[in-house]
């Protein structure tokens, strides 16, 4: 149950990102006050996250020892019961980030539950690694529209 839980939420993330960055206007004549109004909305949303309850950047509690992906960008987070959640988007290919977490967190004295390992061709990615009493689970996707790989981070 927890992993489908945690797989709802990754999906509802994904699915936010792509409305977020897909979602244009079809009104191009906008005047001065109309964009005025559209500023101060972008700056609330910086400060107080989204409708969703994200926020932007990387969390004051993310774990030291889960590496970020390499030349990434952090893109938000929320806290839920399940975990924080937090996303990154990269434009290395999905391989190279997969075997990056493979090495790194193993590197990093976790060890991975092979049985929840999920790999989709080139195009999806689930793992899960545990530390002591902490279970870190990452899961990357290709972003096609974008041209990136998308790195969802789940931790307790």
């Amino acid at each position: 149950m927890k992993k489908l839980t945690l797989l709802l939420i990754v999906f509802s993330l994904l699915f936010a990102f792509g409305c977020k960055k897909g979602d244009k206007g079809t009104d191009e004549k906008t005047d001065a006050k109309t964009e005025e109004s559209k500023d101060k909305k972008s700056e609330d949303n910086k400060s107080a996250g989204s409708d969703l309850g994200l926020s932007t950047g990387i969390p004051a509690d993310f774990p030291k020892d889960v590496p970020q992906p390499k030349n990434s960008k952090p893109l938000s987070y929320i806290k839920t019961s399940e975990g924080t959640v937090v996303s990154f988007e990269t434009k290395e290919n999905i391989k190279d980030v997969v075997e990056f977490y493979k090495s790194e967190m193993k590197s990093g004295g976790f060890t991975s539950d092979e049985s929840a390992e999920i790999m989709s061709g080139n195009e999806i990615f689930i793992g899960l690694w545990k530390k002591m009493d902490r279970e870190i689970s990452v899961v990357i996707s290709v972003n096609t529209e974008e041209n990136n790989t998308l790195v969802v981070i789940t931790y307790k």
